[in-house]
């Protein structure tokens, strides 16, 4: 066998046909749903209540091997993408191993591809997707207003490539951390450009 996890490249054709048995790729998505690097950072992003992992045969192209098995895992409110990756690969690491404990004669296999119409490609974010208007910042904890979807960019974004904005007196910050209180959104953890994490204040928008 060989089992690959959050591996970037294309392993080439030679190495594919290498294993007596199969090349197997675990992926942190229930595909073909999210194929790409960044799965969980757009399930997130998006809204999904639930994810899953995929555990494929690997072919010449990204995520598009016949699935043997896939496990299904709640989206919490607080999961940030570093939680939720950790709880993925935990699950993924189970379920790789009962596979290889098993008669691999008897996996069940199944297409991925769907139609083209039916997949979001997860790219790889950047840290310009992380940028967010503090304007919409401000009034989200004032209103309520976009208050899901930014806490949900933070969540999603947690760690790298992170989320942060410009305050009015022009200081940059990193938004390291938030909740959701009343339907409005709370920063709780920032961190000024070159200094360390701090609480929230509204006095540092001075």
């Amino acid at each position: 066998f060989f089992v690959v996890a959050g591996y970037r490249l294309l392993l080439p054709p030679a190495w594919l046909e290498y294993p007596t048995v199969a090349a197997l790729n675990f992926h942190p998505s229930l595909l073909p749903q999210y194929p790409g690097p960044a799965p969980v950072e757009w399930a997130i992003l998006k809204g999904e209540t639930t994810t899953g992992i995929s555990i494929i045969k690997m072919t010449e192209e990204y995520d598009q091997g016949p699935i043997i098995a896939q496990k299904k895992l709640p989206i919490l409110s607080t999961d940030t993408r570093l939680t939720l990756y950790q709880k993925l690969y935990e699950l993924g690491a189970e379920t790789i191993l009962g596979i290889l404990l098993s008669s691999y004669k008897a996996w069940p296999c199944r297409p991925t591809r769907p139609g083209l119409n039916e997949i979001f490609y997860a790219r790889r974010l950047h840290r310009i997707d992380g940028y967010i208007p503090w304007a919409d910042i401000q009034t989200s904890m004032d209103t309520g207003h976009h208050a899901k979807e930014i806490d949900r960019k933070i969540r999603a974004l947690a760690g790298y490539p992170g989320t942060w904005t410009h305050l009015p007196n022009r200081k940059r910050i990193k938004i390291l951390t938030s909740h959701l209180e009343s339907k409005k959104l709370t920063l709780d953890l920032i961190q000024l450009e070159g200094k360390t994490p701090t609480a929230f204040s509204l006095s540092l928008v001075s």
